[in-house]
């Protein structure tokens, strides 16, 4: 089984990082992917993002107030959407009533321990190779207080945005086109949807 952690932003990416260890402790025949450890550096990054989105199975999206409207989380839900992949909300420092636009259209879970562990448990059923319930809550129990600790300090890091810049700026730049274009597509087919779930 293969997850995708979407994040865009220093505290996105810390709180990705800290689900990343969390699934991979406690399901470890779990595959998942971030673009901060799982694009090697110098290949083109847009064609691997887009070969990585037609491989996953479960999507979730690490959101926060600051990127609840960014237009990378909206191109990558909607590009899982689009293949029926179960896409999910994770919330760091908001609640449900507060997810507003194109991502309020799908169910969002947040960082809350009960959540947490509903997660993990949703991940094991649809895994190939499922683990015994007290097994994934011995573990579960286990790791947590760590978990909780780095999200609790889910906030810049050290690499900010800045000092990452002239990587990630290149890396974007290959399919840039390609992508952009693709996400004019799926945002308006979430801004129907959106209209629709209101009427």
């Amino acid at each position: 089984m293969k997850i995708f952690l979407s994040w865009a932003g220093s505290r996105s990416l810390a709180a990705a990082r800290a689900v990343r260890e969390l699934i991979t402790v406690t399901l470890q025949t779990v595959d998942v992917f971030t673009s901060d450890e799982s694009l090697p550096r110098g290949i083109p990054w847009g064609a691997r993002v887009l070969d990585e989105l037609e491989r996953t199975d479960l999507a979730i999206l690490l959101v926060t107030r600051e990127n609840v409207a960014n237009p990378w989380l909206t191109f990558e839900a909607g590009a899982h959407w689009a293949r029926r992949i179960t896409v999910i909300p994770l919330l760091v420092d908001m609640s449900p009533v507060d997810l507003k636009g194109p991502l309020a259209f799908f169910q969002a879970s947040t960082a809350s321990r009960e959540d947490m562990y509903r997660l993990l448990a949703h991940i094991n059923e649809l895994s190939e190779r499922k683990i015994a319930d007290a097994s994934l809550k011995r573990v579960f129990h286990r790791i947590w207080p760590e978990v909780e600790h780095e999200l609790s300090l889910a906030s810049p890091i050290a690499a900010t945005e800045g000092e990452q810049a002239p990587f990630w700026r290149a890396q974007r730049q290959v399919g840039e086109q390609e992508l952009l274009k693709r996400l004019e597509e799926i945002q308006e087919e979430l801004a129907k949807l959106t209209r629709k779930a209101g009427a």
